[in-house]
């Protein structure tokens, strides 16, 4: 990151702000999406089962201890997705997991798909500048999506609040520097994730065939 500093002056500082919220609100509200959906020993059963009926398990042993810790707080993005993909019952939007969603669905899955793509987008070259009109329309965008799965989840609207927070909120640079190399770090885990067909078969007979899709 040996740009780092030079990327706190003008519209630079627009794409740090957009890394918080990827880091921040996007992150915090899959896990509580994912606290809905199942619980940790639930969680930790079935990864175990697909850790042994899988030859070559698409989650490294770093990431199935976190599972086996049972403290969502600790999982992260690219963790998040693959739980929330192949482990829940959510329904896929109707272009599928690992697709673009149609602007029009605000399904659960689209949302968090377009979480996934946010972070793709962003986390791949953190050496680039947003306009005030993108930034604007991407905090937006970043908005409505915690705004629906908040719905989901309940009345809150914390995870807005801070949305809108750190849009306009003072720059720590050391904190700035910590969170463009988390996002960094997330770019470069890159982990192939599964996802099961959806048919009337068993969820151990499933993993015996699953499909390859990569988070970026």
């Amino acid at each position: 990151m040996s740009n780092a500093n030079s990327q706190l002056s003008g519209e630079n500082t627009y794409l740090v702000r957009v890394a918080q919220m990827i880091l921040g609100p996007c992150t915090n509200v899959l896990r509580d999406v994912l606290r809905k959906e199942i619980s940790p020993p639930d969680l930790e059963k079935k990864v175990r089962t697909y850790v042994d009926k899988t030859k070559k398990s698409l989650i490294n042993k770093q990431q199935e201890a976190l599972v086996y810790g049972q403290d969502y707080s600790k999982y992260d993005l690219t963790l998040l997705y693959f739980l929330l993909r192949n482990m829940c019952s959510i329904q896929p939007h109707s272009n599928n997991w690992g697709n673009n969603p149609s602007s029009v669905d605000k399904s659960v899955s689209a949302n968090i798909e377009r979480i996934r793509m946010i972070r793709n987008e962003y986390g791949q070259n953190l050496e680039r500048s947003i306009s005030d009109t993108n930034f604007d329309k991407k905090c937006q965008d970043i908005h409505d999506i915690v705004h629906e799965l908040e719905k989901h989840l309940g009345p809150s609207t914390d995870y807005q609040d801070e949305v809108n927070t750190i849009k306009t909120s003072p720059m720590d640079p050391e904190q700035i520097a910590k969170q463009i190399k988390e996002l960094l770090d997330l770019h470069e885990q890159r982990m192939a994730i599964s996802v099961f067909p959806v048919t009337t078969r068993s969820y151990a007979e499933q993993t015996e065939n699953c499909k390859l899709i990569y988070i970026h």
